[in-house]
């Protein structure tokens, strides 16, 4: 059997609850609700990855700011 490269997680709870807010808050006002240009339906698995995309990026500025 392939696998698809997905990954199973783990999250408390308490993040999943607020996951499943996020995602019906994003599925009745869309992404822009968010300030995120995407066309994709908002699954909790497109909220996942752009979360981390989005901390990747903020890691990348505050990275550039400590430098010296």
């Amino acid at each position: 059997m392939e696998r698809s490269g997905r990954q199973a997680i783990k999250i408390s709870a308490t993040a999943h609850a607020m996951l499943r807010e996020l995602v019906a808050e994003t599925s009745r006002n869309g992404w822009i609700a968010l300030g995120i240009d995407r066309d994709d339906p908002p699954t909790q698995t497109a909220l996942i990855e752009e979360a981390i995309r989005l901390l990747a990026q903020q890691q990348k500025t505050t990275s550039r700011r400590t430098k010296r």
